[in-house]
């Protein structure tokens, strides 16, 4: 039992206070997955740092040093042992029997099923939560501005400015360890923001690379599951291609020189209306088209207000059968109302978007 042991004498750690929007649900058993470095290890930390120390119990299964044998064979003894009422195993190995415990947490990168258990999805910083995490300015454009820099993971945030695609490129390659998972996740990731197929990627990359349909298909479906990337369907049209989002906005630059700002735009926007809840669909000449709530969104960087009255004008052409309310269009910098064939249009840049509650 000498690892055990070690764990439960090792202190957590002082945790600096940073305010996420999802908690551990006290004295219940949870499932925390996510993609790699989206704040998992944080959240539990900061849940057992409110109990006593000699009540709890922290193990890392993704630490080389650890034992999975030892484990397994005296984890329950341990427990009982020394009166242990929270234990927490990240990057939990299903090797591993559940132990008897008051709480228990799991965390792993994949969605895990178990009963009795509340399974919670951490994803990365919405600019809500980046805000909390922002240190170096207290103005809202400037906090936009590093924003758009440092994307969504965590830990970049702290990066200095030489090394953050260096780390974006090694937190790829600890969450994809097996090759063709990358290069799968890489040619999706080089297709952000624009309509595809996973046949037409396969196509693509199976013309650099060798690579079976299955074991893309396989790796393809292995990535949406586990939130790394994201398709959006057509409105009303299944079988139409779907538009690829992936869970970094910014991640494509660290895998490719080429920049489309534009894209990179619209993912920002695509996540923080994927965290808001509810289905999102994309239409002719519409970014995202909201019809649980009558709503849509449309994504222009930069323009003068004739311009975007033109691309609004453009984009409701057919679009009177789905009963639009209102329409967001979301912007840099540029802030102004006006009315479209009676439909109430809303131009705002992000940093004000992002922060506000769509209502149908």
């Amino acid at each position: 039992m000498e690892i055990l042991e070690i764990l439960y004498e090792k202190d957590i750690g002082k945790l600096p206070f940073i305010n996420r929007k999802i908690k551990i649900p006290e004295g219940k058993n949870a499932i925390l997955f996510g993609t790699k470095r989206s704040g998992k290890t944080f959240l539990i930390k900061e849940y057992l740092s409110r109990f006593p120390k000699k009540k709890r119990l922290y193990i890392d299964m993704s630490d080389l040093r650890m034992d999975i044998h030892s484990i397994k064979s005296n984890l329950q003894e341990f427990i009982n042992k020394k009166g242990i009422e929270i234990v927490a195993i990240e990057n939990y190995n299903e090797q591993i029997p559940l132990p008897e415990t008051k709480q228990l947490i799991l965390s792993s990168e994949k969605p895990l099923i178990k009963e009795n258990f509340e399974t919670i999805h951490i994803r990365n910083l919405d600019f809500e939560e980046y805000i909390a995490f922002e240190k170096k300015s207290q103005d809202i454009k400037a906090i936009f501005s590093n924003f758009l820099k440092n994307g969504t993971i965590p830990e970049i945030i702290q990066q200095p400015e030489y090394n953050k695609i260096a780390r974006i490129q090694e937190i790829l390659t600890l969450a994809f360890k097996e090759d063709s998972l990358f290069l799968t996740f890489r040619e999706a990731a080089l297709s952000q923001g624009h309509k595809s197929s996973p046949y037409h990627l396969f196509t693509k990359l199976k013309s650099k690379t060798r690579i079976s349909k299955d074991r893309f298909y396989s790796n393809y479906e292995e990535l949406k599951k586990r939130g790394y990337i994201y398709s959006v369907e057509k409105y009303g049209s299944s079988n139409a291609a779907k538009k690829i989002y992936l869970f970094d906005f910014t991640i494509k630059n660290a895998l490719t020189f080429e920049k489309e700002f534009s894209k990179m735009f619209e993912n920002m926007v695509f996540l923080e209306l994927f965290k808001k809840g509810g289905s999102v669909f994309y239409y002719d000449y519409i970014d995202f088209l909201l019809p649980d709530i009558s709503h849509a969104v449309i994504c222009v960087p930069f323009g003068n207000e004739v311009m975007i009255q033109k691309k609004v004008h453009k984009a409701l052409k057919g679009l009177n059968e789905h009963k639009i309310k209102e329409i967001d269009i979301v912007t840099v910098g540029s802030s102004f109302e006006f009315e479209e064939n009676q439909i109430r249009c809303h131009v705002l840049p992000f940093y004000e978007w992002a922060l506000i509650e769509m209502e149908g």
